[in-house]
């Protein structure tokens, strides 16, 4: 089973495991990691250097890190390392960091709020606006967009097969064989060709599915309410939330008439959420926070006014999109095993190769013809058609998936999800107490 994240609770010097049912890998939230690079960096570059972790991996947006370990090494050995890098680095800085420029805004009360962002109930004047706009920018998420088509290019020939097979025509050519090296690069680019074409084809597929933006948002300008282009809210902007709206950006209510909103996007609760006006406690989680309302949740029910008070990837949005940007797929169960025998290819056929050149200088003859024929022998080791097999069982994969209405948007990824046999899908319990059940 695996486990959707929730923030845990910080507490100073405190490692909470997040995730470790996988022996050798667990995830762990680690407090004062949030905003903090200093701390960021040491666990990264001082964990690995440890006796039985092989690599940590740290997010300062999340507050947790992925460690890679020895599985005979005991979880708490790595959580009370952890601790103690934490400990060392926690004199210098607070507990619990903030975002540049982040304020409680839940913890405040509407006139405290509407006074820290220079605004007032009836907005922000149009001049005030303008100038908000050119020093805090448009408030839009920057594009995830598609894999540069390059770069797709470029991973066909990642895989150390592939590497192997461009050595042997390197060498083939070296000494002559220029049919050699010709049949083996035109398998390399069939291999390249097959890979790239599946995976453009459903890069494309996916781009076309992208939702459109919102366009327009209903704010208070000059004391009167005017429909704005949704990117140009600006922190301070007072939003008119009526059913049926979406909200552009993160606001702080400050006036509530049986106000509810569908926040199941960004907490996974499935009813809608009234809102109040009342200040809460500093310590509320976001799904607590019913005085505040966040970009891209949609309007039920009621009415009410709402002050912005982040815009753009400031909002819990951005920071969930940061979070996706931020994701690495991890290694195939396939790529590990294609990049194993890649290497025992590499030692195997060089101590052999190595072991003919010798017997033959020995038997007297000639070091050149010796050579050649070690290099030959070199090149006939060579597997070339495994990477093209492989390729195009991923890509008939891919394409059978596709049937199915199905998208899999990388190559490698169809491995994997060919042995899955269980899919178990949980929602509130996941999302609200970091715990999944069946």
């Amino acid at each position: 089973m695996s486990s959707l994240e929730s923030a845990p609770v910080e507490r100073p010097g405190g490692v909470i495991p997040v995730h470790a049912a996988v022996p050798g890998r667990a995830r762990l939230h680690v407090a004062g990691l949030r905003g903090n690079d200093s701390l960021k960096r040491a666990l990264e570059a001082m964990l690995p250097d440890r006796v039985g972790v092989r690599g940590a991996d740290a997010s300062t947006i999340t507050g947790n890190v992925l460690v890679s370990f020895d599985p005979a090494l005991p979880l708490a050995t790595v959580i009370e390392r952890i601790e103690r890098l934490n400990g060392a680095d926690h004199a210098a800085a607070a507990p619990i960091r903030r975002r540049a420029g982040a304020h409680d805004w839940h913890a405040l009360g509407a006139k405290e709020v509407l006074a820290l962002l220079e605004s007032r109930r009836h907005g922000l004047s149009s001049d005030l606006a303008r100038e908000r706009l050119a020093s805090r920018g448009r408030n839009s998420l920057p594009a995830l967009g598609g894999r540069p088509r390059l770069a797709m290019l470029l991973e066909q020939f990642e895989s150390l097969p592939v590497l192997l097979l461009a050595g042997a025509a390197a060498l083939s050519m070296a000494t002559g064989g220029m049919l050699d090296a010709a049949v083996i690069l035109s398998v390399v680019m069939v291999n390249a060709g097959i890979g790239f074409v599946t995976q453009s084809s459903t890069e494309r597929i996916i781009g076309s599915l992208r939702l459109p933006q919102q366009s327009a948002a209903l704010v208070r300008r000059d004391g009167g309410g005017v429909s704005v282009p949704a990117d140009e809210v600006v922190p301070g902007d007072v939003l008119a939330l009526r059913p049926g709206a979406i909200v552009p950006a993160d606001a702080r209510v400050i006036v509530s008439d049986a106000l509810t909103l569908d926040e199941s996007m960004l907490t996974g609760e499935s009813l809608p959420v009234s809102k109040t006006v009342d200040p809460l406690g500093a310590d509320r989680r976001l799904s607590e926070r019913v005085n505040m309302v966040y970009r891209s949740t949609a309007v039920v029910g009621g009415s009410g006014l709402a002050v912005a008070v982040a815009t753009g990837s400031q909002t819990e949005v951005g920071h969930i999109q940061a979070l996706v940007g931020e994701a690495q797929a991890p290694e195939t169960p396939m790529q590990r095993q294609l990049r194993t025998l890649g290497y025992q290819l590499v030692w195997l056929s060089g101590a052999i190769c190595g072991a003919v050149f010798a017997v033959g200088l020995l038997r007297g003859q000639g070091f050149l013809r010796m050579l050649k024929s070690s290099i030959a022998l070199a090149v006939a080791a060579v597997p070339e058609g495994l990477p093209t097999m492989a390729t195009t069982a991923l890509a008939l994969g891919i394409e059978e998936m596709r049937r199915q209405q199905i998208l899999v948007r990388r190559l490698d990824a169809i491995e994997t999800l060919a042995s899955v046999s269980v899919v178990g899908f949980d929602k509130t319990g996941t999302l609200t107490e970091n715990r999944m059940s069946a």
